[in-house]
Order: C-alpha cells, then sequence, then structure tokens
C-alpha cells in the first residue's frame, strides 16, 4: 500500500528520497517473497507460493519490462537451483518441477507483457489524450485572452483616433470661420492671418501625428499604399484615410480646410490614380486594402 501511494502518475516526478524509498520497498518486498518461496519449497516441496509471489512482483512492476524480466530470471535460477540440490525420492519429479517452474514463469513473463501492450498501454495513451486536450484547451483560452485583449486595445485606438478627428473637425472649422470674418477686414496685418491658418491646416506636423495615431488602428495600411501606387501625392494618402475613416465630404473638407467641390473634385482625381472603373466604388476599394 505504500508503495501504490508513491506510484508516479502522468508527468509527476518523486523526489530524490521519495525515489529511494519507493524502489527500496520494491525490492525487499520481492526479496521478501522469493527468499520466503524458498523456505516454503525447502520444508514442503511446493512451488505454488513461488508463483505466486511472481505473480505479485510482475504486477508491481508492470510498467517496465525491465525489472519483470530481471525478477522473474532471478526468481527462476533461484528456484531451480534449489529443486536441483533438494534430494527427492524420484528424479523424475524433480525434472517435472524443473519444467513446470520454468515453463509457467515464462508463461506469466509473456502474459505481463501482453497485458501491459494492451491494457495499460491503452490506458496510458488515453491518459496522454487526455493531457493534450486539457493543454489544448489552456492554449485555446490563452489564444482567447489575447484575441480579446488585441480587440480591445484596437478598440481603444479606434476611440482615440475618432476623437482625435472630431476634435481636428471641431478646429477646422473653428479656424476657417476665423478666416472668413478677417477676409472681409482690409486692413494689411489682418490678412496675413488667413495665410497662417492656411499653414495651419495643411502643416506637416499635423499630418504626421494623425498619421501616427491612424497606424496604431490601421498599420501598414500607407506602406501598402505607396507600394502599390507608389506615384500617389501626400495629399492623396490624406484623402484616402480619410476616407477610410467613412468621413463625409463635408467633414473632409473642413479637415483639410477646402471646399465640398474640392474634396468631390480630389476624389475624382484620386480614382483616376487608383485606375478605377466607373462602375468601381472608391471607399471598397480603400476599406479593402
Amino acid at each position: 500500500m505504500y508503495t501504490l501511494t508513491l506510484w508516479p502518475r502522468g508527468t509527476l516526478q518523486l523526489s530524490p528520497k521519495a525515489r529511494i524509498a519507493y524502489y527500496a520497498n520494491i525490492t525487499l518486498t520481492c526479496l521478501y517473497l522469493f527468499i520466503r518461496s524458498l523456505l516454503v519449497y525447502k520444508a514442503r516441496q511446493s512451488i505454488v507460493f513461488y508463483f505466486v509471489s511472481l505473480i505479485a512482483a510482475q504486477i508491481i512492476f508492470l510498467t517496465d519490462w525491465r525489472p519483470r524480466l530481471t525478477i522473474s530470471l532471478v526468481g527462476l535460477l533461484s528456484m531451480l537451483l534449489l529443486i536441483y540440490i533438494t534430494p527427492v525420492a524420484n528424479t523424475d519429479e524433480k525434472t517435472i518441477r524443473l519444467f513446470e517452474c520454468t515453463g509457467v514463469t515464462v508463461m506469466l513473463f509473456i502474459a505481463s507483457t501482453y497485458f501491459y501492450n494492451t491494457e495499460v498501454q491503452m490506458f496510458l495513451n488515453l491518459n496522454v489524450i487526455q493531457q493534450q486536450n486539457q493543454q489544448l484547451g489552456t492554449y485555446a483560452q490563452l489564444l482567447e485572452q489575447e484575441k480579446q485583449q488585441r480587440e480591445e486595445e484596437l478598440e481603444q485606438r479606434s476611440r482615440e483616433l475618432t476623437s482625435y478627428t472630431l476634435q481636428e473637425v471641431k478646429y477646422s472649422r473653428f479656424l476657417e470661420e476665423i478666416r472668413q470674418q478677417i477676409q472681409q477686414e482690409s486692413l494689411p496685418d489682418i490678412r496675413r492671418i488667413p495665410a497662417q491658418i492656411t499653414t495651419y491646416l495643411h502643416g506637416e506636423d499635423k499630418w504626421s501625428y494623425f498619421k501616427d495615431v491612424f497606424e496604431n488602428v490601421h498599420p501598414q495600411f500607407f506602406e501598402r499604399i505607396t507600394g502599390e501606387f507608389p506615384s500617389l501625392s501626400s495629399n492623396d494618402l490624406r484623402l484616402m484615410a480619410l476616407l477610410k475613416m467613412n468621413l463625409s465630404t463635408k467633414e473632409i473638407a473642413d479637415i483639410l480646410g477646402i471646399s465640398p467641390q474640392s474634396v468631390n473634385t480630389a476624389r475624382y482625381r484620386l480614382r483616376k490614380r487608383l485606375n478605377l472603373k466607373p462602375e468601381d466604388d472608391l471607399e471598397s476599394r480603400i476599406r479593402n486594402l
């Protein structure tokens, strides 16, 4: 019972002290069984206890053929030697006992090996399959958690991009209103302000920041476009990014600081640069990039 409690299960490894106690207990048990078998035969000339002991030892070492083979050979040689040197009245009876002991030992070893190869190996395979299924289940959970985390990150980046774009729409509309009001004045100093506002609306710093935020949501978008259409200008790339976000013509016009008609003209030029047919949809083409 103590040996069975220490039996290694699955991938569990025994500690050095537990391994020593485990093998020492099995070795002492087998020694006791075979020494007891020799004493029983010497007193009663019966090999039944030897057979029982051999079956018990085969069961204990059922998971490995080398210990079972060692036990069978040691037990068989010990019993054969004892049977041979023990005097009996009938010589034929000694010969019969020698063959009986040898035959039963070999049959028990073959039977235990067959049982291990069928029943025990099937049981171990089922355990391996269960462990693999558990590992696959754990891996699937990790993938699902990673997928959810990425979706949350993407959603957060999308919210950031949307918030940034809406702010840009408000700022652009506000600046456009100021520019229109200033253009109605006649003072020379004031008339220079619209040009400065235009520079702000089309500045490269704003475009660089927007591009960084946009690529956090749509990685490698501009890289794929420039790889497929290297002749596109920076204005074309800006327009395609805004169309990718499903913004209206008025919102695009406010962000770029141009009129809605100019946006439509830019869309028409972009269609020609992308070699689109009249029946092709520009927004769908951009969304598929």
